[in-house]
C-alpha cells in the first residue's frame, strides 16, 4: 500500500509542492499575528489563590499596577560637584517636579513620595497607574509614563530608572522575543553547516531545512488562529520543532541515500526508502504524540499549553515530512550522488565493532548499563526545584538591578505579602473588625522573622466614629475598595526561606497564624508574588509526576500495539527510562535544577527519545526478516540507522544547546537539561537496544536447538 501511495505522490509531486507552499503562505500570514504573553499568571490554574485574588482586587480596586521611579547618585558621572546623596536640595526639587508632571498622565492615579532611604543614598516615587484592559494596554501605559519622565529630563549626577515588578514582566516579554530569534537563527546556521558538511549537496541541505521551516510557519499560524500565545513555558518550542523535524528528515534522506548507493534511480530509491521506513516513522510519530499528549493531563496551564502546542507540532511535522519531503527530493535532488564523510565512516566502523561486542556479550553490555544507571540515580536524587524569579530575569539587567537596589533600600517586594481582608457581613469600618485585625498584626509582628506589618488598621483608636472619619480620609482609604467591603495590608519579612522544592516554611507559619486567628465579619487571604511562586512550585511537582506516569503508559501501550508485541514495547520504553535517569543524574551532578520551564522535561524526552528506540528496533527486525543473521542485522542497522541517529543527535544537540545563548536563565537551564537528555538517549539506545535484542535472540536459538 505504501508503495502505491508513494508512486502516486511522486507522479503528482509538482502540484503537491505547490499546494504545500500555498498552505504555508496562508499560515505565514496568520503567523504574523502570533502574540507573546509573559504573564506568570498563565503558568498556574486560573482558579488558584493568586489568580483568584488578582481578579478580585482588579474588580474591586481597579486594574492597577505600581511602578517605581528610582533615584541614586551616578557614580560614573564626571561632574566635579556631583550630588553625593539624594537629599541634595537641587535633587529634591527636581524629584518634586517629577511628582507634579507625572500626575498629568491620564494613567497615573497617584504618586507617593519622594521616599528617602535611611542612608540618604536612594529615593523613589511610587506611581500608581490604571492599566487599560486591552492586549496592548500595559505597553501604552509604559510608553506614556516614559514620555512624561523624559519631559522632566535627567537630574545631573543622578541615575534615574523606571522599574518595578510589572516592568520586569514586560522585560521578560522583550527577552523572550530576543531569545527565540537568537537561538533559532543560531541553530539554523549551525545545523545548515553540519548538514552541508555531511551531504555535500546544497539542494539536499536546503530540502532538509525546508521541512522544519515550513512546519514552524504552519504551527505559528495555527497557534495564532487558535489564539494561543507564546508563554514563558513555550519559549523553546521553536527549537524543539526544529530538532524533531530535522530528525525525521535525516532518517528519510539517509534511507534515500542508501538505495541510491545500491544503484536505484531517484524514484525507486524514494519508494524503497519510504517502504522501509514508514512503519518506524509512523510508530515514532504516534509514540511521540503520546508522550506530548501526556502533558495535557498536567494540572497547570503551562503543562497543558505545552502538550497542546507540541501535539500540534509533531502532527504538522509528520504530515509535512510524509507529504512534502519525498516530492522535494524527487524534484530537486533526483541527481543527488552521496559522498563519504571520513569522520562518519569512522564512527560507523566503531558502531559496527560495538554491534559485534553486543552480539557476543549482551549480558556484559547490559550489566555495564545497569552499573552506570546506579551511579546516575544518586545524581538524580540531588536535583532540586527552583521556581524563583531568577529564572526569568537576568541579574545584570538594568531594570532588575534597580529593582533589587530599591528592595535593599526600601524593602523587597519578594520579601512581603499582602493580606486581603474580605467582609463577610458588611462594612469593614467596624470596631470589632479593627480590634481583631490589630490582634492579628501584633501576633504577626511577634514572629522573629517578620519585620513589621504595614496596616491602616494597626494604630487607629478603637472608636467607631474615629474609625469611620479616619478611613474616609482620601489619604487612608487607598487600602479599601469603594464600598469598604475589601481592604489590604502588607506583611514585611526579613526573608522567605525556600526549601529544595521551592516551598517556604515561613509562609506556612504565616498562613497558620492567619488561619488560627479569626477576624469578626471578615475573611483573610494571603496574596502576593510569594504565593504565586509557591503555587508554581506545587503545580510543577504535581505535573512532573502526573505527566511522567501517563506518558510512559501511553508510549508503552502504543509501541506494543504498533508492533503487536509487549516485548517490543518494553524494548522501546526501557532505554528511554534509563536515559532519563542518566539525564536527570547529569543535572544533579552539574547543579541544573528543575524549573517551571522543565516541568514536562521527562515527557518531552520520552516523546523525542522514543524515535531513537523505534528506529533501531524496526531496522534490526527488518533485517532479520530479510534473512540476515543477528550479527549482520546489527551491523547493517548501526551502519545505516546508527549513522542517521548520530547525525540526528548532533543536530538536535546543537538545537538544544543553543538555548544556553538565551538571556533568560530558565531557558538556559532547559537547554542544558534537553542537551543532556538527547546525548543520554543516544548513548543508552545505541548500547542497550541491540544488546537486549541479542539476548532475546540467543535465548530463541537455544530453544530451537532443544526442540531439534
Amino acid at each position: 500500500m505504501i508503495r502505491k501511495l508513494v508512486e502516486k505522490q511522486l507522479r503528482y509531486s509538482i502540484p503537491i509542492v505547490m499546494v504545500f507552499f500555498f498552505i504555508t503562505g496562508i499560515f505565514g500570514f496568520y503567523a504574523l499575528q502570533l502574540t507573546i504573553d509573559p504573564s506568570f499568571s498563565a503558568l498556574v490554574s486560573s482558579d488558584s489563590q493568586f489568580n483568584t485574588y488578582e481578579r478580585v482586587l482588579a474588580n474591586s480596586k481597579g486594574n492597577t499596577d505600581a511602578f517605581l521611579l528610582f533615584f541614586k547618585p551616578d557614580e560614573s558621572s564626571r561632574l566635579t560637584q556631583r550630588p553625593i546623596s539624594v537629599t541634595d536640595e537641587n535633587v529634591i526639587n527636581r524629584i518634586s517636579t517629577y511628582n507634579d508632571i507625572l500626575l498629568q498622565s491620564p494613567y497615573v492615579t497617584n504618586v507617593i513620595g519622594p521616599i528617602i532611604s535611611d542612608d540618604e543614598q536612594y529615593a523613589q516615587l511610587i506611581l500608581q497607574v490604571e492599566t487599560p484592559r486591552s492586549r496592548d494596554g500595559f505597553s501604552i501605559v509604559i510608553n506614556d509614563v516614559r514620555y512624561y519622565v523624559e519631559q522632566v529630563g535627567e537630574i545631573a549626577g543622578i541615575d534615574t530608572t523606571l522599574t518595578g515588578f510589572p516592568l520586569l514582566l514586560n522585560r521578560v516579554n522583550t527577552l523572550l522575543i530576543e531569545d527565540n530569534l537568537t537561538t533559532l537563527a543560531f541553530t539554523f546556521i549551525v545545523v545548515f553547516l553540519v548538514l552541508i558538511w555531511y551531504f555535500r549537496d546544497l539542494a539536499v541541505t536546503f530540502i532538509a531545512l525546508s521541512i522544519p521551516t515550513i512546519s514552524l510557519i504552519i504551527l505559528a499560524g495555527l497557534m495564532a488562529l487558535l489564539d494561543v500565545s507564546i508563554t514563558i513555558t513555550l519559549a523553546a518550542v521553536g527549537i524543539l520543532v526544529l530538532g524533531i523535524s530535522v530528525s525525521f528528515t535525516i532518517h528519510v534522506i539517509i534511507g534515500y541515500e542508501k538505495y541510491i548507493e545500491q544503484g536505484l534511480d531517484a524514484k525507486d530509491a524514494l519508494i524503497e526508502a519510504m517502504e522501509h521506513l514508514h512503519i518506524a516513522i509512523i510508530a515514532s510519530f504516534i509514540t511521540t504524540l503520546a508522550g506530548f499528549t501526556a502533558l495535557l493531563f498536567g494540572v497547570s496551564p503551562s503543562s497543558q499549553s505545552q502538550g497542546l502546542v507540541l501535539s500540534m507540532a509533531i502532527s504538522i511535522i509528520f504530515f509535512v515530512t510524509f507529504g512534502l519531503l519525498p516530492c522535494l527530493l524527487y524534484i530537486f535532488a533526483s541527481k543527488y550522488k552521496p559522498s563519504k564523510v571520513k569522520v562518519f565512516e569512522k564512527i560507523k566502523e566503531y558502531l559496527v565493532k560495538l554491534a559485534r561486542i553486543q552480539a557476543q556479550f549482551p549480558k556484559t553490555v547490559i550489566f555495564g548499563v545497569v552499573i552506570a544507571t546506579f551511579f546516575f540515580i544518586y545524581g538524580a536524587s540531588q536535583v532540586g526545584f527552583d521556581t524563583s524569579n531568577e529564572n526569568w530575569i537576568p541579574s545584570n539587567d538594568p531594570i532588575q538591578q534597580s529593582f533589587r537596589e530599591s528592595a535593599y533600600a526600601f524593602g523587597d517586594d519578594f520579601s512581603s505579602l499582602q493580606v486581603v481582608v474580605e467582609s463577610t457581613r458588611g462594612d469593614l469600618r467596624d470596631i470589632d473588625v479593627v480590634r481583631d485585625l490589630q490582634q492579628v498584626a501584633r501576633i504577626l509582628e511577634s514572629h522573629p522573622d517578620i519585620e513589621r506589618v504595614d496596616s491602616v488598621f494597626k494604630e487607629i483608636e478603637l472608636d467607631n466614629q474615629v474609625i469611620i472619619n479616619t478611613f474616609s480620609n482620601p489619604q487612608n482609604n487607598r487600602a479599601f475598595n469603594s464600598d469598604y467591603s475589601l481592604a489590604t495590608f502588607t506583611i514585611r519579612v526579613i526573608s522567605f526561606d525556600e526549601g529544595a522544592d521551592g516551598s517556604s516554611g515561613l509562609l506556612r507559619e504565616i498562613q497558620q497564624i492567619i488561619d488560627e486567628n479569626e477576624v469578626f465579619g471578615a475573611k483573610l487571604t494571603l496574596f502576593g508574588d510569594t504565593i504565586r511562586f509557591q503555587e508554581l512550585g506545587e503545580s510543577l511537582g504535581r505535573d512532573t509526576g502526573i505527566t511522567t506516569v501517563i506518558s510512559f503508559v501511553l508510549v508503552f501501550i502504543i509501541a506494543s500495539f504498533t508492533y503487536m508485541s509487549i516485548r517490543v514495547g518494553i524494548m522501546s520504553i526501557l532505554p528511554i527510562l534509563i536515559s532519563i535517569i542518566w539525564a536527570v543524574g547529569i543535572m544533579g551532578y552539574t547543579g541544573v535544577p528543575f524549573t517551571a520551564l522543565s516541568t514536562g522535561l521527562i515527557a518531552l524526552v520520552l516523546g523525542i527519545g522514543i524515535d531513537f528506540s523505534i528506529h533501531l528496533v524496526n531496522s534490526i527486525y527488518n533485517y532479520l526478516k530479510e534473512g540476515k543473521d543477528l550479527s549482520q542485522a546489527l551491523e547493517y542497522t548501526l551502519n545505516y540507522s546508527g549513522g542517521a541517529l548520530v547525525l540526528t543527535t548532533i543536530t538536535t544537540f546543537i538545537g538544544f544547546a543553543s538555548l544556553i545563548l538565551a538571556t533568560l536563565l530558565g531557558i538556559q537551564r532547559l537547554g542544558l537539561a534537553l542537551a543532556f537528555s538527547i546525548v543520554s538517549v543516544f548513548l543508552v539506545s545505541i548500547i542497550l537496544v541491540p544488546a537486549i535484542i541479542s539476548l532475546g535472540y540467543a535465548r530463541k536459538l537455544k530453544r530451537e536447538l532443544r526442540k531439534n
